[in-house]
Parts: structure tokens; C-alpha cells; sequence
């Protein structure tokens, strides 16, 4: 199973407990290539925030001077995004739901936390808040200019056009984008790969109509060596090679009827297997 690579990230931890305990905390994060700093209370952290730009914010509920129900509420007065992940000690859980619910917290994890799971967690924060990032540089282009990358256009078509590329450029679901040759698919692709998380992966671009029928699938999936006669040392097929990133199969009708039914398989379970398994 390949793993992905770590999201490297900026985190702020406000927690009262003593500085031995923060101090660990940091340090379990720095050990994953987070870039930390602590606070004691909500307070402090807003100090912090003014030199540090955090990614995400980890915060205690109880805390002295400003506890983690008033940062949350100063961040939301102030229109900051920073997804924030409330950490909540034992019968604290109602309180914990109801800041996720009340002022849209990210997350909420139990006191002592998991290191794998909060590793997740975190990185998926970071993730959330560079599409935040990413959507609203997206709406400036598009209300200043009327330009979205290598895209522009003011008709109707072109602003239908801009604005489903702002909702699908967050997610990770497959996109179909239709139309006739020469019309800017792989435009609309790119600009999706570009506002999306993924935009600092690769964007691998690959014609499947010019793609040999007896080598199509090897092309995709990739060989191991020795797969078959002549495959003399592995090879990364496209889905490996955009890994952590953005494949565009252009003229993918064109693609032999017997290939179809496994790029499906591939779309729909994530995960492309040859003698390893390889996951994105």
C-alpha cells in the first residue's frame, strides 16, 4: 500500500494544560513535518495569530482568560476560516458537539488523542483550508475579470462553465468534461487541477486515443518487471505517475470497449493493481 506523502502545514495548539504536556504535543507534530507554535488561552492565541499563520487551530475548551467557546466565536466575528479542532476531555463531548455545530468547528477528537488519527485529521484540515484558499481566489478572477487561468469569457455558457469548475475543484470526485475536439477540455482540466488541493501534485495529461491497443492497459496500470515478455524492469502507468495529483484521460471513448470496464473499476475504487496495489 502506498502512502501518501504528508501535507506539511502550520498549526496552532491552545491548550491551559502545563507547558510539559503542550510542549509534547508539539513535539508528536513536529515529528510529522508540522510547523507548531503553543498558546495557554484563547487570548494568547490571538496574539499568536497576528505573526503566525496557521492552517489549523487545535483548541481545548477549558481554558483560563478566553477558553476555546470564545476564540471560536472571536474568529467567527472576525471572518476567519481557519478550521479549528476542539479537543475535549472526559464529559465534555455535548459541549464539544455543540461548538462543531454552533461555530463550525472542523472536528472535535477525546482527550489523549491518537497520534495516527490526529496526523489524519490535521492533514485533512490543511487540506480544507487550502481549497478555502483556492475558492476564493476563484471567485476574485472571476467577479474582477471574468478570467479563470487560461480561461475567459463574460456569456452565460462561459460563467456556467467558470462557476462548476468553483464546485468541483474542492472535491476528489472523477469530473467528465464534454465536448467536441478543440473546444478546451483539457483547459477546463487544468484550471480544475489548479484550484483544487491537489494543485502542488503533478497534472498528467494522456491522449487515450493514441495509446497502442496491445499496450493500453499496461500504459494505464503500469507492469511490474517480468509481467509479460519484454517488460524488462517496472513501470509506473499514468495513474501512478499523477499520484497525489491530476489525471486527464482526453478521447477516453476512443478507448478499446475490453479497457473500459477496468478503467471503471480503477475510477471507482481508488486503486490501481498490478502485482503491488497502489492507491490515490
Amino acid at each position: 500500500m502506498a502512502r501518501l506523502p504528508a501535507v506539511p502545514g502550520q498549526i496552532l495548539i491552545v491548550d491551559d494544560d502545563d507547558e510539559r504536556q503542550r510542549s509534547a504535543l508539539a513535539a508528536m507534530l513536529a515529528d510529522c513535518d508540522f510547523d507548531t507554535q503553543v498558546a495557554g488561552d484563547g487570548q494568547q492565541a490571538l496574539e499568536r495569530l497576528t505573526t503566525f499563520n496557521a492552517d489549523v487551530i487545535v483548541a481545548d475548551l477549558a481554558m483560563p482568560r478566553a477558553d476555546g467557546f470564545e476564540l471560536l466565536r472571536d474568529l467567527e466575528e472576525r471572518g476567519d476560516l481557519t478550521p479549528a479542532i476542539v479537543l475535549t476531555g472526559f464529559g465534555s463531548m455535548e459541549k464539544a458537539l455543540s461548538v462543531v455545530h454552533d461555530l463550525k468547528a472542523f472536528w472535535y477528537l477525546e482527550k489523549p488523542v491518537e497520534p495516527r488519527a490526529f496526523k489524519i485529521l490535521l492533514e485533512r484540515a490543511i487540506l480544507y483550508k487550502r481549497s478555502l484558499q483556492k475558492t476564493g481566489e476563484l471567485k476574485r478572477d472571476l467577479s474582477v475579470h471574468g478570467v479563470l487561468g487560461d480561461l475567459a469569457g463574460t456569456s452565460p455558457a462561459m460563467h456556467q462553465i467558470f462557476s462548476l469548475i468553483r464546485q468541483v475543484a474542492p472535491t476528489s470526485a472523477p469530473v467528465l468534461i464534454c465536448g467536441e475536439s478543440g473546444t478546451g477540455k483539457e483547459l477546463v482540466a487544468r484550471e480544475i487541477h489548479k484550484y483544487s488541493p491537489r494543485c502542488e501534485g503533478p497534472f498528467v495529461a494522456v491522449n487515450a486515443a493514441a495509446l497502442p491497443e496491445t499496450l493500453v492497459e499496461s500504459e494505464l496500470f503500469g507492469h511490474e518487471k517480468g509481467a509479460f515478455t519484454g517488460a524488462m524492469e517496472r513501470s509506473a502507468g499514468c495513474f501512478e505517475q499523477a499520484h497525489a495529483g491530476t489525471l486527464f484521460l482526453d478521447e477516453i471513448g476512443e478507448m478499446p470497449q475490453s479497457t473500459q470496464p477496468k478503467l471503471l473499476r480503477v475510477v471507482e475504487d481508488r486503486c490501481v493493481s498490478t502485482t503491488l496495489r497502489h492507491f490515490f
